[in-house]
């Protein structure tokens, strides 16, 4: 375990018969370690694209009286469910099951021990739909296709081809962060040294939205705004000072 020691600098001019007040500078290191002085500041580069990916986590759940006929009733919806995604142009390596789950239902009857009223099968997949033109017409096709079993649980827009933006992004996050360096530099009257370290950080895609399960029975295709999708980029560099 390292030993920290303080190290106090003061001037007590004073105490010698000077006018001066006392000024004391007291810094903590770990023991046999060197100070070295440098600047360490962040930047943040906001840049902002449209999106290329839709990722839809859709399913089916269904209630029966007893474990097979749930079973066959969701295998049936699922089937036609993921029958449609494919009709739709999704290609079979963007589908993928996100959870499958059988459950008693049961029922707490007043002063007695609870009973199984039924079974409830779940089937959900996550699909990815690269045609963002089409994702209204695809949602539709494919809860159309569930029936009254389908569910659709989220929505979320993702950019997976960001290498341009994301590049913009760092530009922007190292030349504000270079600035902020810069700037200490002129304060502390000091010229900016040798650049000593980046690190950074990306922002996460975002989860997925709730979507409305209202389902419509008409062709029309479901409403969907893309909208914008961020990149952001924080980075902390560190400055020697000369």
């Amino acid at each position: 375990m390292h030993r920290l020691w303080i190290l106090p600098l003061a001037l007590a001019l004073a105490a010698c018969g000077g006018d001066t007040p006392n000024l004391s500078l007291t810094t903590t290191v770990p023991a046999g370690e060197q100070v070295s002085p440098g600047i360490t500041v962040s930047g943040l580069g906001r840049v902002s694209g449209m999106p290329d990916v839709l990722r839809v986590t859709v399913g089916v759940s269904v209630t029966r009286d007893n474990v097979q006929a749930a079973l066959d009733a969701a295998n049936r919806a699922a089937e036609a469910l993921l029958g449609a995604l494919r009709e739709q142009g999704v290609a079979p390596a963007d589908i993928q099951t996100r959870d499958f789950s059988v459950q008693p239902e049961l029922q707490f009857p007043e002063g007695a021990p609870p009973t199984i009223s039924g079974y409830t099968v779940r089937n959900v997949v996550e699909a990815k739909l690269r045609d963002i033109g089409r994702v209204g017409d695809v949602l539709n096709a494919v809860v159309t296709a569930g029936g009254d079993a389908a569910r659709v649980e989220g929505v979320a827009f993702a950019l997976e081809d960001n290498a341009e933006l994301l590049g913009q992004a760092r530009d922007a996050a190292f030349a504000q962060a270079r600035a902020k360096a810069e700037q200490y530099a002129r304060l502390a009257d000091r010229p900016l040294g040798a650049l000593i370290s980046v690190s950074e950080v990306t922002a996460p895609s975002p989860p997925p939205v709730p979507f409305d399960q209202a389902r419509t029975e008409s062709a029309t295709a479901v409403p969907i705004a893309p909208g914008e999708q961020e990149v952001a980029v924080t980075v902390t560099a560190v400055w020697a000072l000369g």
